[in-house]
């Protein structure tokens, strides 16, 4: 895999450039508070699961098999390493500020902006790669990551979630 500098200067003018729009959006009232849910919604349950399965659209043979769970093993240490550094970072830290701190130690943004990226510098296969690391991490998000913010539901309920979820499936 190479790495083309170029696409991924215009990847990341892509991205400001939808910042930006957004930000534009929403200062000429375009996109508000129960719209933006919506839009939340749509990215989360349909563009983020269309571009997993698009990155699984390719001839898999035995070293991409391999890659792939070296990448996961390694990804699922990486996950659990840090969701035991969210124990152990925040001592002293107030309650409410300590399960922000917690979350986003366990979850990155990768999840929504890495696979765009990761297509565009790398390819296909980058995007691929990206979406098997991400596994454990989208795990964590909607399992654990649920915990910090609402209310614990019963273990079945949390795994039927995570199992039923459209970036899972």
């Amino acid at each position: 895999m190479d790495m083309d500098f170029n696409n991924l200067f215009i990847m990341q003018g892509m991205l400001f450039s939808l910042m930006l729009l957004g930000l534009y959006l929403r200062k000429i009232g375009m996109i508000t508070d129960s719209n933006r849910e919506l839009l939340t919604d749509l990215v989360v349950n349909v563009t983020l699961p269309c571009s997993i399965v698009k990155s699984f659209e390719m001839e898999f043979n035995g070293e991409i098999l391999r890659s792939c769970l070296v990448i996961f093993l390694v990804a699922i240490g990486i996950q659990i390493g840090r969701f035991l550094l969210s124990y152990m970072l925040y001592p002293g830290v107030e309650e409410k500020h300590k399960k922000v701190l917690q979350y986003a130690t366990i979850c990155s943004n990768a999840g929504i902006l890495g696979n765009p990226i990761a297509e565009g510098i790398f390819g296909p296969l980058g995007l691929m790669y990206a979406s098997v690391y991400l596994i454990p991490q989208r795990t964590f998000m909607w399992s654990m990551g649920l915990t910090y913010f609402t209310e614990c539901p019963d273990k079945k309920s949390l795994v039927k979630k995570v199992a039923t979820h459209p970036c899972i499936i």
